[in-house]
């Protein structure tokens, strides 16, 4: 596995007597191991922030095959959650349907509003005292 180089400055460092303001600053680079990667859940995709975007991690295929392992019944209930008529749909076309509107970058504040109440949904519905009012399943 390859190792991200970090740039950390030294504490110890001595500034010479006829620097610059900023030549007393002395760096060493240090190994950084990469995280391992892990199974992609629909609540733990990696979201980077850019400047007036929202990237995400995942493109068509990992959505698709993410998807696949859900139930009509749960791609019915996202499909009725943005509002999309799934009437004589079947799941192949479902899961198309779904992966092509959360990929569109015009539907990204309701894509992560929806993953965030899903989420907190499912955190509700594992706690004892909270499951006994949650309705909804996920």
């Amino acid at each position: 596995m390859e190792s991200i180089p970090e740039v950390i400055p030294r504490a110890n460092a001595t500034p010479r007597a006829n620097a610059t303001p900023n030549a007393n600053i002395n760096y060493t680079i240090a190994d950084l191991k990469q995280p391992e990667p892990f199974d992609i859940k629909l609540y733990e995709f990696d979201l980077y922030k850019d400047e007036e975007e929202v990237f995400f991690s995942c493109g068509y295929d990992e959505l698709t095959m993410l998807y696949m392992s859900y139930s009509v019944r749960s791609l019915v209930q996202i499909l009725n959650y943005y509002g999309i008529n799934k009437k004589k749909i079947v799941k192949t076309e479902m899961i198309q349907v779904l992966v092509i509107f959360e990929l569109d970058r015009n539907n990204t504040d309701l894509v992560l509003k929806r993953w965030r109440l899903w989420k907190n949904i499912e955190e509700l519905s594992l706690e004892p005292y909270f499951k006994q009012f949650i309705l909804f399943t996920v």
